[in-house]
């Protein structure tokens, strides 16, 4: 996993009951199989909004995008800013 997928699994983990919690080994794995329910993943995208420093639209707030931590991960990296480049313009 990457760093930003093993971020996304550390905030899920407290949002899954402690016996689910190995199930983020894998980043596919469906959370909901794990335990996550809906007034859990209200609390998980608040952190992961604070944490992370993105914003969910009302558009990415659905089961899809709290499927896995993949998913959860492809739409905080879409959320945020592209990174500067650093080349010059000559």
């Amino acid at each position: 996993m990457d760093e930003l997928m093993t971020r996304v699994a550390d905030i899920a983990r407290r949002h899954l009951p402690p016996e689910s919690s190995t199930a983020l080994s894998d980043p596919d794995a469906e959370l909901t199989a794990a335990g996550l329910e809906s007034l859990l993943v209200v609390a998980l995208l608040v952190d992961l909004e604070q944490e992370l420093s993105v914003t969910f639209p009302a558009e990415l707030i659905q089961w899809d995008t709290f499927r896995s931590v993949r998913s959860i991960s492809r739409a905080v990296a879409g959320l945020r800013p592209a990174p500067a480049t650093g080349g010059t313009t000559d």
